[in-house]
């Protein structure tokens, strides 16, 4: 048997994707990774992906790793089926744990410090695939290095390069480029384990200030374009000052939750009508085993809680329909939608339109994903971007075809960016734009969308 009846019941949305079935699980399950972190908090969200994807045997060395042991009990809750496991030991000696792939993540100076030391101690004959996410400021990049001459070539770049310890960017809430670009690596790995896609060969670069993404072929550019980054300036207004409505707590909602009550949201209501499921824990990372048939609202507020004590949490165990809607959103200042739905996305779509309530947009399937933002009346609506008709209601949902539980992860953490700046008054939104990700080829692409001026209901 290649997997248990509780494994077939946990991974069902992987196995649904033919890329995946349940012989790529089986691989996902067999495989293992190293893990270098220079700080806890900005990886741990990596960790309960990584946790949740079922990722075999993962070996963490992390600079900073306060807090590892409440955290390592959440993981194991998680899914009992990945080991984790911190090395207490110099990055040298680390580096020597055979693994599938080794993943690097942190600064500038971290990674150049990391690599100089693995490279000069690592004498195994087979070379570790090392997958490298940088961050700086609201940007970084993510790249993985198939051979020894260019991991080589890379570190050599890093080494040479001028001040680079004066590159690294703290700005206000930088932990979220951290907790994007280490979930692109977390992808990286699933890729090579499935020999699925195109390896990040080249560096994917990310300015999420500005919603901005491209490739670079060299590591020189790469090192200019991360150094040459505007930091947002700091925000008009501290973001506990405001209140936001995550409707849906599951796969977008869990990482955008995160991420939210992690950068010190001063209120967050949850709406979710379900309760938590085993099918549920390969991507909705704010629930466990512990907590099955628990509602999700409830499961939310206790690990939202350990995330941030001081966070005000409220819960609204329901769904909304178009006798609710207006009421639940009406004390937010801007709304997330989680929903796996268009009857339901068309609902609060309108009500957030009525209300002039912006909204912050995202999908999930297979191994694909889409967001935007939109602000009535100074853009598109939902209704521009999918028009209601027969067709559109036909669409097949997640439960049908399946999602890589890292996508709705990616999407919840660009939902959670997107509400940040349009709250606190820093860097270009995705309003008038939609982002699109695909995971084959790990490309993120924004496009332009106007209004739609014959849209029934923001274009009249």
């Amino acid at each position: 048997m290649i997997l248990s009846k509780d494994q077939i019941c946990r991974y069902m949305r992987h196995i649904l994707i033919p890329e995946i079935s349940g012989q790529g699980q089986r691989k996902i399950l067999d495989s293992s990774a190293v893990f270098f972190g220079e700080d806890l908090k900005d990886v741990s969200l990596a960790l309960y992906y990584i946790s949740a994807s079922g990722i075999g045997q993962v070996y963490c060395h992390i600079a900073n790793a306060s807090n590892w042991e409440k955290l390592s009990e959440n993981l194991s809750d998680l899914n009992s089926d990945t080991k984790i496991q911190l090395l207490a030991k110099e990055v040298s000696e680390a580096s020597e744990v055979q693994a599938t792939t080794r993943i690097i993540s942190g600064s500038l100076s971290y990674v150049e410090k990391t690599l100089r030391s693995i490279l000069k101690t690592d004498c195994r004959e087979k070379y570790i695939p090392t997958i490298v996410a940088v961050n700086n400021g609201w940007s970084g990049a993510v790249q993985t290095f198939i051979n020894q001459l260019e991991l080589e070539a890379f570190s050599k770049e890093l080494g040479g390069y001028p001040n680079l310890g004066n590159i690294n960017a703290s700005c206000c809430f930088d932990n979220i480029s951290a907790y994007f670009s280490s979930l692109i690596a977390v992808i990286e790995h699933i890729k090579l384990t499935l020999s699925l896609g195109k390896p990040l060969s080249e560096a994917l670069y990310h300015d999420l200030s500005a919603m901005e993404f491209d490739f670079v072929g060299s590591s020189t550019d790469l090192l200019n374009k991360l150094r040459s980054i505007k930091v947002p300036e700091n925000s008009l207004a501290a973001l506990s000052d405001f209140k936001a409505l995550i409707i849906g707590c599951g796969g977008l909602g869990s990482p955008a939750a995160y991420a939210l009550a992690a950068s010190g949201i001063g209120r967050l209501g949850l709406v979710d009508f379900d309760d938590v499921e085993l099918s549920n824990l390969n991507r909705q990372i704010m629930h466990s085993t512990l907590r099955l048939g628990m509602p999700k609202v409830q499961s939310a507020e206790i690990f939202l809680r350990q995330i941030n004590s001081n966070i005000s949490l409220d819960t609204y165990y329901t769904g909304i329909s178009k006798d609710n809607v207006r009421d639940i959103i009406s004390s937010y200042d801007i709304i997330i939608g989680g929903l796996d739905n268009l009857p339901a996305r068309y609902i609060l779509n309108d009500a957030c339109y009525a209300a002039k309530k912006p909204l912050i947009e995202a999908g999930a399937l297979d191994i694909s994903g889409l967001a935007t933002s939109i602000i009535p009346d100074e853009g598109h609506c939902y209704r521009c971007i999918f028009p209601e008709s027969k067709e559109n209601s036909s669409l097949p949902s997640c439960s049908e075809r399946g999602v890589l539980g890292l996508v709705p992860g990616v999407m919840g953490i660009i939902q959670a960016a997107e509400a940040i700046k349009l709250l606190t008054g820093i860097g270009r939104s995705l309003k008038n734009r939609i982002l699109l990700f695909d995971v084959f080829d790990t490309d993120i692409y924004v496009a332009d969308h106007a209004k739609n001026r014959y849209c029934e209901l923001c274009g009249k």
